[in-house]
């Protein structure tokens, strides 16, 4: 597989579209009953609820990234107050900080980042939020049983950077294993399979 550097405006534009699907899955989560924050996820050992708490993590570092040019990576903690038992104000949470995310990169992005002691292009830097963004929304997809898929033109474009940002150094640590796939698999297919999700 071939990688191609995004320039800055491509990685926005592919964390809006990857923003825009992962908002739908949001959209479509089940509540009341049918909602398990303990339902485990394509992610190894993590459930609907830690899946949710990862992305609202990465979320903030993103905007923060793009708003000061500098992630601090200690989280900020938050109250929910809005039915936590069933994880709407969590869900309502990671809705928010989408449309926040989104704005600040839109907006007031820095060309470098700094991330802890490491300075970064902001071009990859976005590139990693749309890549994580999209997989983590099919995670969440399948682990509610939604049944919508990562659009192929899409996934086609995260395939083009997948290999900048998922290292062999990352495996076992932020990836799996990448997964079997045959030849004929779609591009979403393939994505997945890639950062190692099973989709069979």
């Amino acid at each position: 597989m071939t990688a191609a550097a995004p320039t800055l405006t491509a990685g926005v534009e592919m964390f809006e579209r990857s923003v825009a699907f992962t908002r739908g899955v949001l959209a479509g989560l089940p509540f009341g009953a049918d909602f398990d924050l303990s339902a485990p996820t394509p992610c190894h050992r993590w459930t609907v609820g830690d899946l949710l708490e990862h992305l609202d993590d990465s979320l903030q570092a993103l905007e923060a990234a793009a708003a000061y040019g500098h992630v601090d990576m200690v989280p900020a903690e938050y109250d929910d107050t809005v039915d936590p038992g069933l994880g709407l104000g969590l869900v309502d949470r990671v809705r928010r900080r989408t449309s926040t995310a989104l704005g600040a990169w839109v907006t007031d992005t820095n060309e470098r980042v700094t991330v802890a002691d490491a300075s970064l292009c902001s071009a990859t830097l976005v590139a990693v939020g749309a890549l994580e963004v999209a997989v983590h929304g099919t995670d969440l997809a399948r682990a509610a049983h939604l049944g919508l898929g990562l659009p192929d033109d899409l996934a086609d474009e995260l395939l083009a950077v997948a290999p900048l940002l998922v290292t062999g150094a990352d495996r076992g640590i932020r990836f799996a294993p990448a997964a079997p796939t045959s030849y004929a698999a779609r591009p979403a297919q393939r994505l997945l399979a890639y950062t190692g999700r099973h989709c069979g």
